[in-house]
């Protein structure tokens, strides 16, 4: 029998060879239409060996032996060229899987490739992910960590790596602008890492709920919810611990890094609850300390797939176009350096009809219901505060002095100069005056109307 090589033997790969490796495409296998890696052998190579580098998984042996007819997998050719499928690429341990998408996101590879972003897409090492100002994708990786993307966002995928024998992570993400958020797996002590990068600073993790911001060539920020966070500094290389409740920003010129404590989460306990369509429109008291705030909506039947994110400069944020049903929002502040604060949650409900906040509209004279005449035999007099017969009856437009809620009913009478109506407008050919004794519906009202 023939010897298998170790798994840790060195593999002698050219540097375009290393480089092609990173080519790939970032869709869905069956979406996917990326080149395969092809791999110069040179003296020495064994199908072990590219399996090990390529796949991550040495086991993999066989499949490539398949795509490039059956070679002898210890005495590969030198000169000769052993295919690397994109479908073969796409399983190896690692990456990242889509398990949302909202709004316009968009992926790019480094080849130069791009597309919409789909659910159960499959994202590799050198992929990026642009969001529109609404969108919004989540990322789980080989370890379970999860990668929130926000908003007008930019990030790279420097490095998706995970081993299946030692159960090691080994992630490096880049953000360029906007904001992502991660909540990662416990980092057990086998040597895994994941860090997010951006031109200003770098944030190392071992297990924790962070976010980062990035705006765009002035400051870079973290924020720490539970855990701890390590910040370097680019420039400077200059360390600083976060700890949960605690926030870190580096300006561009700036040596070191501040930290400060982050802003409490905004009250929200008297916001109104039920909402009519065609918005969700809630606002709050202002947050002392804030120059703006973050929010975000879901169904609340589903683990946070965002449906809607943006800032607002203001303590009212608004989300249009969404389906009847029960949400989500959580709403955080968003001091001046850009450190965003402890956020909070309430539920809020989408219901038809006309959003509560929008004006009634004015009810024109056109807008009158005559009254039906009592049945023969049915007739009766009206209480003794009505002198006349009523003609019509609708929404007075008049303003009233009497307490909210209570009904504005104009009624046009004719025989009598004076006409009084308890708790409505009353009008006549001649006069007009009014009470003010609460009680009086609309129903009412038609009903005397209509019967003397």
């Amino acid at each position: 029998m023939k010897k298998i090589p170790s798994m840790d033997a060195g593999i002698r790969l050219s540097a375009w060879a290393i480089a092609a490796a990173c080519v790939f495409g970032a869709a869905a296998a069956h979406a996917q239409q990326a080149e395969p890696v092809r791999h110069l052998v040179r003296d020495g190579d064994t199908l072990y060996d590219l399996a090990q580098a390529y796949l991550e998984d040495p086991g993999q042996w066989q499949a490539l032996s398949r795509e490039n007819g059956n070679p002898n997998p210890l005495r590969l050719k030198p000169g000769s060229v052993i295919v690397v499928p994109d479908e073969l690429l796409r399983k190896k341990p690692g990456g990242a899987r889509v398990v949302h998408v909202s709004g316009g996101v968009r992926y790019t590879t480094r080849s130069g490739s791009t597309g919409a972003l789909e659910r159960d897409m499959r994202l590799i090492d050198g992929d990026r992910l642009s969001t529109d100002a609404g969108g919004f994708a989540t990322l789980e990786m080989a370890d379970g960590s999860v990668v929130r993307v926000a908003g007008d966002s930019e990030l790279r995928l420097e490095r998706l790596k995970y081993s299946l024998t030692k159960k090691r992570a080994d992630t490096s993400l880049t953000l360029d602008k906007g904001r992502v958020e991660s909540r990662v797996s416990p980092q057990r002590p086998t040597g895994s890492r994941f860090q997010v990068d951006t031109p200003l600073m770098a944030a190392g993790v071992r297990g924790t709920e962070f976010g980062v911001s990035m705006r765009e060539g002035s400051a870079a920020t973290s924020d720490v919810l539970e855990g701890e966070v390590e910040l370097r500094v680019a420039r400077s290389g200059s360390t600083a611990r976060v700890a949960a409740g605690l926030g870190g920003a580096v300006a561009a010129d700036a040596p070191t890094a501040t930290l400060t404590p982050l802003l409490a989460a905004p009250e929200l306990s008297g916001v109104q609850a039920l909402q009519r369509r065609p918005v969700i429109d809630l606002a709050f008291p202002a947050l002392a300390g804030a120059a703006s705030y973050r929010a975000f909506i879901w169904p609340a039947h589903t683990a946070e797939q965002v449906a809607g994110n943006l800032v607002t400069a203001t303590p009212r944020v608004r989300f249009a176009g969404l389906d009847d049903g029960d949400y989500v929002v959580r709403i955080n502040g968003v001091d001046a350096q850009g450190i965003e604060g402890r956020p909070v949650t309430c539920r809020s409900s989408s219901r038809p009809g006309p959003n509560p906040r929008s004006p009634s509209p004015r009810p024109t004279a056109a807008w009158w219901s005559r009254p039906k005449p009592c049945s023969a035999g049915r007739e009766r007099k009206a209480p003794s505060a009505i002198a006349c017969r009523c003609r019509a009856i609708r929404p007075s437009p008049v303003p009233s002095s009497t307490k909210a809620g209570w009904p504005r009913i104009l009624m046009r009478c004719a025989g009598s100069p004076r006409a009084t109506i308890s708790g409505a407008w009353a009008r006549s050919s001649r006069a007009r005056t009014a009470s003010r004794t609460p009680g009086l519906t609309a129903t009412r009202a038609a009903s005397w109307c209509a019967c003397r």
